[in-house]
């Protein structure tokens, strides 16, 4: 199960705000803000986080699990290449 802090982690890597993920999920920004921020996950909570682990998934966003050994967040390869390209382009392009 995700967390806040693997949700937030998983934005910071996406470049993306609460805003767009809120809005990508199709849930409320306070509900995302109280999700990212407690301490636990409520059980009532199970449907809106798999929304937005769905959404962050489709990204490009990959979520390590306990059986692992590890917990945490990384892009895919794909992902990190197509951000690094778009960011570079810009900024060869003065957007």
């Amino acid at each position: 199960m995700i967390n806040g802090a693997l949700i937030r982690a998983a934005r910071g890597l996406l470049g993306w705000s609460g805003k767009t993920l809120a809005q990508r999920a199709q849930i409320g920004t306070a509900t995302l803000q109280r999700i990212e921020h407690a301490s636990y996950v409520d059980r009532g909570q199970y449907g809106t986080i798999r929304k937005i682990r769905e959404v962050l998934m489709e990204e490009g966003i990959r979520f390590t699990d306990e059986a692992s050994g590890d917990i945490g967040v990384a892009l895919t390869r794909e992902k990190a290449w197509e951000l690094q390209h778009r960011d570079f382009g810009q900024g060869e392009t003065g957007h």
